[in-house]
């Protein structure tokens, strides 16, 4: 008798051993298969909602490009980030049955539903030659905050078992990464041209109309026209320069968008704008920027008390978007008077 007591006792102990050993192990659990999202997985849509909040679709077009709600081009540094944190999910423990409910309802009505895509293809060969494609709901996921700094909670489709994970980066909560504010995934680059594309170029300085300019390109031709609307010949022009002028034009990006009211117009901007472009491409699309001081932050330093406005940072509006906050270094090689293009002549200098 004893040694069957023996024999039950041994073999509990095995298993809890079993358990430990394939279930638990770095102090968290294996990934459960309703949790699992595959590295190798390519998402090429995400659909993000809330209760009472409006859905935002981030997509993948042909090309590689991520779009916000198919018409603005979003953020892909964002996206990649969101779904990296979702992929490196690290499972703590289910929820107890016992605060399930609870965990359930909250999850509900403060949560973030990430809906996920992939494409497939109907036809498919070896070697990737493949045909048909289509888009296919691969599953989704509920995330929300726990409480205190326990992690986050999931639930994962149609299951109803919560689980307590680690979120890498959702330290600042779950929607400081998957945010349902449409700004937070706007892409930050205003402008992203190579020089080829380039037709037409307005550059104009409100309070030195002479160093305006105006730029037509046709292949290796120009013609410029200064702020007189005299032009000027191009053997007068320095070639690299110009050039320099150009590249830089292949990505300009803010710092970040003013949020909510202050898109009405910034407290601190000193009106008017010092600067203003006009960028036509060869398909007739012309993009607009328009330039405007920052007053310096009143923070008690020396810059502070010598300088009228901010020296890092300037305010952008590009078209009828919003105001973004920028740095002078980025949009420096593009803020250039027509005194920088001559040869044999010394940039005048009336920026500061």
């Amino acid at each position: 008798m004893k040694s069957r007591i023996y024999f039950f006792a041994a073999l509990v102990v095995l298993s809890l051993l079993l358990y430990m050993f394939f279930v638990v192990r770095d102090s968290g659990m294996t990934m459960p298969q309703e949790l699992r999202l595959k590295v190798s997985e390519d998402i090429v849509q995400v659909v993000l909602g809330g209760q009472n909040e409006a859905r935002l679709k981030l997509e993948q077009k042909i090309g590689g490009e991520w779009f916000l709600n198919d018409t603005t081009s979003a953020d892909h540094h964002a996206v990649n980030n969101m779904l990296n944190i979702l992929r490196r999910m690290e499972v703590r423990m289910p929820v107890s049955m016992v605060g399930r409910q609870e965990v359930i309802q909250k999850i509900s009505e403060a949560g973030v539903r990430v809906d996920l895509y992939v494409v497939r293809h109907i036809v498919r060969f070896p070697r990737g030659l493949n045909f048909f494609p289509r888009k296919k709901y691969v599953g989704s996921y509920m995330l929300a905050d726990a409480p205190g700094a326990e992690g986050s909670y999931v639930l994962a489709g149609s299951s109803d078992q919560p689980w307590l994970v680690h979120l890498p980066g959702t330290e600042n909560g779950i929607r400081s990464v998957f945010s349902l504010d449409p700004h937070d995934w706007r892409s930050p680059v205003v402008i992203s041209m190579p020089p080829e594309r380039i037709k037409k170029i307005a550059a104009n300085f409100p309070g030195h109309p002479g160093q305006s300019f105006q730029l037509s390109l046709d292949g290796s031709d120009f013609l410029f026209i200064d702020g007189n609307g005299k032009e000027v010949h191009p053997e007068d022009i320095s070639r690299m320069r110009l050039g320099r002028f150009l590249n830089a034009f292949r990505e300009l990006y803010h710092e970040k968008l003013l949020p909510g009211s202050a898109n009405e117009h910034p407290a601190d901007l000193l009106a008017p704008m010092f600067y203003s472009l006009k960028v036509l491409d060869i398909d007739g699309v012309e993009t607009e920027l328009l330039f405007f001081r920052r007053k310096t932050p009143d923070d008690g330093t020396l810059i502070s008390e010598k300088r009228d406005f901010d020296p890092n940072r300037f305010y952008l509006k590009a078209g009828h978007d919003d105001y973004a906050l920028a740095l002078y270094f980025i949009f420096q090689p593009v803020i250039r008077p027509v005194s920088y293009f001559l040869l044999n002549d010394e940039e005048e200098n009336f920026m500061e």
